[in-house]
Formats: C-alpha cells, sequence, structure tokens
C-alpha cells in the first residue's frame, strides 16, 4: 500500500492530496481536492507557519 493512503484500489489511481509532515515524520496537516480544483495555499502556509512557531 502506498504511503499516506493516497491511492484508490478501487479505480487504481492516486487521489489528489497535499500532506504537510514534520520532521518526525508525522502528518500535521492534510488537504484533499479535486483533480479540476486548486489547492489551498494559503491554509497550507498558515498549517506551516503553526508547525514553525511550535519549535
Amino acid at each position: 500500500m502506498p504511503a499516506y493512503g493516497a491511492f484508490s484500489e478501487r479505480t487504481k489511481t492516486a487521489t489528489r492530496w497535499s500532506f504537510l509532515v514534520d520532521k518526525e515524520g508525522v502528518i500535521r496537516y492534510t488537504q484533499h481536492t479535486g483533480l479540476n480544483e486548486p489547492r489551498d495555499v494559503e491554509a497550507m502556509m498558515a498549517e506551516l507557519d503553526k508547525l514553525y512557531q511550535e519549535q
């Protein structure tokens, strides 16, 4: 099974996910979008800022 469960066994395709993973390998944020939908970069950057502030 591919990492993070982003592969659909039913359709045999990868789904569109973005992951924010900390240096220990813990998933801190996920975002799922449709193939024709843009990713929410602002939300990802906000989560990244939170992660840096925790260190």
